[in-house]
């Protein structure tokens, strides 16, 4: 379905700006569940957002969209959120639902799992922006993340162009620097997906000697072998078309996968086994280390010892480390229990950092 994802750079206007908006496929899914069919209605200025909960570049921005709604909806604005599943595990309603309540979004939720809107909307990354004026067509587009300020000011034309007598507030956002910019928001590392199929896209190279072959399992052994956009592994791996999963139960913790990176926070997008009698453990260790305190994302937790940890609940995005230095260093997850899969690790500079945390 999908041919790319957003890599953390600037995005640029799309391009569809004056063209009908696609309607909804009658018969779709959505949360809530019993909602009639919705598409952009005539009349009113709707924002049809692609996103998938487990992608960071949305996760930065939802805050601002909930923001919009709450200032603008009662000038005839809607956002309809269109759940585009990057992973396997994101098809899953379950999933999207729980993602949904954590995310506290109340607006109305297309579940896009066959790609139907996201091929008639011509999206190729994640997060896509359209603005559907009163006209039903489309007013204006972004891919990728950023561009709010001016997305905003579309919003505004779009509502006076509406009703031309409304007395609209100030923007939401008044002012948007360059998060991009590396003198003043530092480095990151592009994200670094495991599972053959995206690594081969974004150019991330397994750099134990075995190298990748495609829907194996093999027993790796770490060599010491490290590369900006590589992945190494110890212990006995699964490499999937996107994960790559662990395969045995160990009393210990000697089996692990790790990159090295740069930026002002890490994230990992992980799964555990579907059912287990036990509490799903990976450590978490930074240049084989304990995360040092200060530095723990949300989701790290310390044991009795002082070792870092998070517990893989379920299939998501989870915040590893925080207030990094800004130099590389290396981060290295530590298994026991088969079915764990590793995604993608992801990574925001010091600016894309101060966002609401979901």
């Amino acid at each position: 379905m999908c041919l790319a994802h957003a890599p953390a750079v600037r995005a640029e206007e799309s391009g569809a700006a004056g063209r009908p908006a696609p309607d909804f496929p009658a018969g779709g899914e959505w949360i809530p569940e019993r909602l009639p069919m919705k598409s952009p209605a005539k009349d009113r200025v709707t924002m049809v957002y692609f996103w998938d909960y487990a992608t960071i570049n949305c996760l930065r921005e939802i805050p601002r969209l909930k923001e919009w709604a709450e200032v603008y909806e009662r000038f005839g604005f809607e956002i309809i959120f269109i759940h585009a599943p990057e992973f396997e595990f994101a098809r899953e309603r379950p999933n999207v639902e729980k993602a949904v309540r954590r995310l506290g979004i109340r607006q109305p939720v297309y579940l896009d799992n066959d790609g139907r809107l996201w091929e008639a909307y011509g999206v190729r990354s994640w997060p896509t922006k359209f603005l559907i004026g009163a006209d039903k067509k489309i007013a204006a587009s972004h891919i990728g993340e950023g561009g709010l300020k001016e997305f905003e000011t579309r919003i505004r034309e779009a509502l006076l162009r509406r009703s031309p007598e409304a007395n609209l507030p100030e923007p939401v956002i008044a002012h948007e620097r360059d998060s991009f910019q590396v003198l003043d928001c530092g480095e990151m590392s592009a994200e670094l997906y495991a599972g053959y199929k995206r690594a081969d896209w974004w150019g991330v190279e397994i750099t134990n000697r075995s190298g990748v072959l495609p829907d194996q399992v093999l027993r790796f052994k770490d060599q010491g072998r490290r590369s900006e956009r590589g992945i190494f592994l110890q212990g006995e791996w699964a490499n999937l078309e996107d994960s790559l999963q662990h395969r045995q139960r160990l009393q210990d913790w000697t089996a692990y996968l790790g990159g090295i990176y740069l930026g002002a926070e890490v994230y990992a997008v992980l799964s555990g086994p579907e059912k287990s009698e036990r509490e799903v453990r990976l450590y978490v260790r930074r240049d084989d280390a304990p995360v040092p305190a200060g530095m723990h994302g949300r989701d790290l937790r310390t044991d009795e010892t002082g070792e870092t940890y998070l517990v893989v609940e379920e299939p998501r995005l989870y915040s590893l480390i925080r207030s990094e230095d800004g130099g590389f260093h290396e981060i290295r997850l530590m298994t026991r229990d088969p079915g764990v899969s590793v995604y993608a690790f992801s990574f925001s500079n010091t600016c894309l950092a101060e966002f609401e945390h979901p």
